[in-house]
């Protein structure tokens, strides 16, 4: 180990090596120093010329991983003892930490979810896949606007620690552990973290797992032969579109699970939450007591033992890989002490929510509840006039605009096996496929939609039609290929107009299918007055087809909102290309 970090306080040990609190001497920095020891079977002969090339392979995608939501690992390198892995310092709250607290609500959940399928889609695409997900990969840490964004903090370690130790080191927990893991030659795959993935908002939901006393073997032949029980059988209000998310991941069977992360990100990011009710425990959780002791938690379902992530942060490996269990969920007494609580305060709620309405607040974190829920739901113009007496709006800002996180939906590199959108069912209202040039003219729309979509290129940018696409539209039994697109080395792009309906006034979520090529975007909304609009920058990531969700709540019956799609940084990347592959409206 070099001179450059010196080691201030110890962190703990787990199955894979001591971590120490460092110290960067150099950038003058905290961070977490993990030390792997070779082990028995890997002596000075073993650790060749190849095996050290390998090695370097290795650690050397690790520390190429740049994601917002993994921690980063700064250095990795070989002394005499073993390796040493020095990464970023993460001060939060790890899920094995926070579901002693109690379970998430569904909203938590979803966010926890969606940025664990954002960065294993970009560690996937580096062909690195986890293969022991537990409640103690992932790491919270506060929103500066609200909320909490989630970390994986320890990507691709247990590989490098059998590396170091020249023999198979095990992480996973049994339970949460995919089934075809548990069986010898089995590698991880997409699936595979799928199913853990899912596993843990299983867990998160419920706030124990129904399997946390089983043995590995037991657990193996229970998802062989009765295979996870469904949420509904455990808790109460979750959505019943996520709740069949969930299950969809954890299905024993690899072929029934979405077939990788982009597929499992476009099915969860067309489920709208409106968090109908909080998940309280004592409330909404249903986990039997056990019938041993009465005072017993319904989450002694997670037996937990310490272990440190990489981050440095305490979290816990459920299941039976420990004899020494703690609770990991409040106690049934404990419940039936804070129910009573919780009526007191859920009146108190309801007051500070309706007064939270009236003065258009809007809340910020997951664990809230039923609070955030409430706040964050703009009344329709019927709802408000009913609680009014009158039609009058003058408290309420209608036509409010969020920009949601894109998503890849498929690359040109893989546009030999194109993905499919069905725009057929869901709250589907209406939608565009810009199937040929010119846009305006020759593209597909929905026959009998409500809402009127047109289409245009901007500053008279030329448009060519593209030969392929990687997605294709299935409506009416038909396919529809995508084409219209714009190539050029300046700003160029596209505006999406949409027509409110006179007499509607329901919010809607408006699905934008963009072709990017060698340029950021940048996504602005204008609304019908100056407060119902919003922008926001895209960075290129890779060539293909993005998703990019529009929520509009409760637009105003009648006005006109324009969706500017327009290129950026077009001058360090050189030519780009441009395109609106597809619009889909979805009402909520």
């Amino acid at each position: 180990m070099t001179d450059r970090y010196t080691k201030s306080n110890s962190l703990g040990v787990d199955i894979l090596g001591s971590v120490y609190l460092a110290e960067d001497t150099m950038l003058q920095r905290r961070v977490v120093l993990r030390q792997i020891e070779y082990g028995e079977g890997k002596d000075k002969g073993s650790r060749d010329d190849e095996w050290r090339k390998d090695f370097a392979k290795r650690a050397g995608m690790l520390g190429a991983m740049q994601h917002p939501n993994m921690v980063t690992v700064y250095d990795i390198n070989l002394d005499d003892n073993g390796a040493n892995i020095v990464s970023q310092l993460v001060e939060g709250q790890t899920l094995a930490e926070r579901l002693a607290e109690g379970p998430l609500a569904q909203l938590g959940v979803y966010r926890m979810a969606s940025d664990m399928l954002e960065v294993l889609h970009a560690a996937h695409d580096s062909e690195v896949f986890h293969g022991a997900l537990h409640t103690g990969s992932i790491t919270r840490v506060d929103r500066a606007s609200g909320g909490h964004r989630y970390l994986l903090m320890d990507l691709g370690l247990n590989q490098l620690a059998s590396m170091v130790r020249g023999e198979k080191v095990k992480v996973a927990d049994p339970v949460l552990m995919a089934p075809e893991l548990h069986e010898v030659g089995h590698d991880a795959t997409a699936k595979s973290d799928l199913f853990m993935l899912g596993q843990l908002c299983y867990t998160a939901l419920v706030g124990g797992h129904p399997f946390s006393e089983k043995s590995s073997e037991e657990c193996q032949e229970a998802y062989q032969t009765e295979g996870i029980p469904h949420l509904e059988s455990y808790v109460q209000g979750v959505d019943p579109d996520f709740a069949s998310w969930v299950m969809s991941l954890v299905e024993v069977d690899p072929e029934k699970r979405p077939k990788d992360t982009s597929a499992a990100m476009v099915t969860l990011h067309t489920i709208k939450l409106d968090e109908p009710a909080p998940n309280v425990p004592g409330e909404t959780q249903a986990i039997p007591a056990y019938s041993g002791d009465p005072a017993a938690t319904a989450a002694q379902l997670v037996t937990a033992a310490q272990v440190v992530a990489p981050g440095g942060v305490k979290g816990t490996i459920t299941g039976a890989q420990t004899q020494n269990s703690q609770p990991g969920i409040l106690a049934q007494r404990e419940k039936k002490e804070k129910m009573v609580m919780n009526v007191v305060i859920g009146g108190l709620v309801a007051v500070l929510v309706i007064a939270g309405l009236v003065l258009g607040l809007r809340g910020g974190d997951e664990d809230k509840g039923a609070t955030e829920s409430a706040v964050n739901e703009t009344p329709t113009t019927s709802e408000i006039a009913k609680s009014s007496g009158e039609g009058e709006l003058s408290t309420i800002s209608q036509g409010e605009v969020s920009i949601g996180d894109e998503v890849l939906i498929n690359s040109v590199e893989e546009q030999e096996t194109p993905e499919s959108i069905n725009l057929n069912g869901r709250n589907m209202v209406d939608w565009f496929v810009g199937s040929e040039i010119p846009i305006g003219s020759n593209s597909t729309q929905k026959s009998d939609g409500d809402y009127l979509i047109r289409v245009e290129p901007i500053d008279s940018a030329e448009e060519f039609s593209m030969e392929n696409n990687p997605i294709r539209f299935k409506a009416g039994g038909q396919d529809y290929l995508p084409r219209a697109a714009i190539l050029g080395d300046k700003k160029s792009g596209y505006d999406v107009k949409i027509s409110i309906p006179s007499e509607k006034a329901q919010s809607i979520l408006v699905n934008l299918y963009l072709v990017q090529k060698s340029c950021d975007l940048l996504v602005d909304v204008e609304g019908p007055n100056p407060s119902s609009g919003g922008s926001k920058q895209i960075s290129y990531v890779k060539q293909g087809v993005i998703s990019v969700p529009v929520e509009i709540t409760s637009p105003t019956p009648g006005s006109d909102y324009t969706i500017r799609i327009e290129a950026t940084s077009t001058s360090r990347l050189g030519q780009h290309m441009v395109g609106v592959s597809g619009v889909v409206i979805d009402a909520f």
